[in-house]
């Protein structure tokens, strides 16, 4: 018996010869009664019990879900260097180890700031859990600060918010911060969605590409010595070719259209967004030459506040006619308008003073307080050795600021009550503050 031959085309595979004959269908159900009576049927659990208990414990179970080994060893504090910011790799290597050992610096950790480290103690003969092993560092509560002080900071320039706490512009200074970053939302929406259409366009690309391929290598394999294959297969085999040709090219075409689409977006944006401050980077942490944050100025009033540690009180050369009309409970409502939007109250300038040292330098009860209520620790050490206890003796500080840096009255909690009326919020402050 003859059985004809055919030639199918199946949709994303090679052209097949098709065989059709009734014998075919004979020897594979002779091959599956075969099957049924030769091969071992599945084997059942005797009892349903056994689906009821896992061959594990739990806590091995767990353990087995994360790297080994977990940091067991001695715990250590160690003193971030002052260029470090959140999110920074750094490497730990103890006394007697020549391999140092990688770790991410907390959230919330900026240079000076203490964390403490849990030490991983791997088995000393397992080197690939030493080869994984980490140190577990997470900052201290209540914070420490252990500062390393500095001639100027290199990579400090300032920004526009620092220039409008200078001229006292405190509005402004909030305003220009809250415009950046509702642009720079906007870009990263858009960078968002540019990396989503380069991400999703490589699949159909990839899809289109291959099918054009294998239509190709179909072509060329069948148009061989025509292969003995039916003369109608090969204007059909030719506009498979086409079709996949094309299909490729419209779908680099759509794709490029997407991703042009959402890069010119992208670009619009980052260019708006260069306009609202005049620069493209702008965070609310960000230093000047003297390792100064917004809120450190806000601290201090706007004021450098050096005479008064090292020529007393002499007069300070940044106060201005404007800074001096600044109301303190006005430095309050900067200062909790800075905290709601993530200023870091635990950073310390190139002298190792931070915006509480300032504070209390100034005389600012009102800021005193919002920084205590935003989290400012007090254990902390200036370029003179002074800590914030001696610092308020030092400028004879007020009762009220002793008594809240010494605990005998509490701050004010909340650090989010900040609206446009500056006057509205300083009302408050002095409210709960007296």
């Amino acid at each position: 018996m003859r059985c004809p031959v055919t030639i199918r085309t199946i949709r994303g595979t090679s052209p097949v010869m098709v065989w059709r004959c009734d014998a075919v269908w004979a020897l594979w159900a002779l091959w599956a009664l075969w099957a049924v009576a030769a091969l071992p049927l599945p084997q059942t659990p005797e009892n349903l019990s056994s689906f009821q208990r896992c061959p594990w414990e739990a806590a091995e179970a767990l353990l087995l879900a994360f790297d080994p080994p977990w940091p067991t060893g001695e715990t250590m504090d160690v003193t971030l260097p002052n260029d470090v910011k959140p999110g920074g790799d750094l490497t730990l290597t103890l006394r007697g180890e020549e391999d140092p050992y990688k770790f991410k610096v907390p959230n919330r950790g900026y240079g000076g700031r203490v964390v403490q480290c849990t030490m991983p103690q791997p088995p000393e003969d397992d080197y690939v859990a030493m080869a994984r092993a980490g140190p577990r560092c997470l900052l201290t509560d209540p914070p420490v600060m252990r500062c390393k002080i500095s001639d100027m900071w290199l990579e400090g320039k300032g920004g526009p918010v620092h220039n409008h706490i200078h001229t006292a512009e405190l509005e402004e200074a909030i305003g220009v911060l809250d415009r950046f970053q509702r642009a720079q939302a906007l870009v990263d929406k858009a960078n968002w969605e540019l990396e989503l259409v380069k991400d999703r366009k490589k699949n159909p690309e990839s899809v289109s590409k291959d099918l054009a391929k294998e239509a190709q290598q179909a072509n060329s394999f069948w148009s061989t010595d025509r292969r003995g294959a039916p003369g109608k297969c090969y204007p059909r085999l030719e506009f498979w070719v086409n079709a996949t040709k094309q299909l490729e090219e419209r779908t680099k075409k759509h794709f490029k259209k997407l991703q042009d689409e959402a890069s010119s977006t992208h670009e619009r944006l980052k260019k708006k967004r260069d306009k609202v401050a005049g620069v493209e980077e702008l965070t609310v942490n960000d230093r000047d030459v003297w390792g100064r944050t917004p809120l450190h100025w806000a601290a201090a009033g706007g004021q450098e506040l050096m005479h008064v540690a090292n020529f007393g009180n002499q007069g300070d050369p940044r106060k201005s006619p404007e800074i001096q009309a600044v109301d303190p409970r006005e430095w309050a409502w900067l200062i909790r308008g800075l905290l709601a939007r993530g200023a870091e109250p635990n950073m310390c300038d190139v002298d190792g003073r931070t915006p509480l040292d300032l504070a209390v330098t100034a005389g600012n009860r009102f800021a005193v307080d919002a920084l205590l209520s935003g989290g400012a620790g007090l254990d902390t050490s200036n370029r003179w050795g002074r800590d914030i206890l001696n610092v308020s003796h030092q400028v004879n500080a007020s009762q009220d600021i002793l008594s809240l840096i010494t605990g005998e009255v509490s701050p004010v909690s909340s650090i989010l009550e900040v609206t446009g009326d500056r006057v509205g919020l300083g009302d408050r402050a002095e409210a709960t503050s007296t």
